[in-house]
């Protein structure tokens, strides 16, 4: 080989190295994009389920309070 093929095969080299590093860069860049939208989904679907908890509750305890106390002296229905 000649010194100008060493070179050219060392500009090459650092070409690739840094488009590899270019890349690498751009991938941790979207994989750091995803991870906070992924983060900011599963926060949501965390208050939206503590939400409907809280109504489901809410509801439970407004039918509890509906409950007439004459209906608890009923006798159970037979099967």
């Amino acid at each position: 080989m000649t010194c100008q093929t060493l070179k050219t095969a060392a500009i090459l080299m650092k070409q690739k190295t840094f488009v590899s590093l270019d890349i690498l860069k751009i991938f941790r860049n979207i994989t750091a994009r995803l991870t906070a939208s992924i983060s900011k989904i599963k926060s949501g679907m965390r208050m939206h389920i503590l939400s409907k908890m809280e109504d489901t509750m809410k509801r439970s305890v407004a039918n509890i309070s509906d409950v007439d106390e004459s209906s608890a002296s009923l006798p159970p229905r037979q099967r």
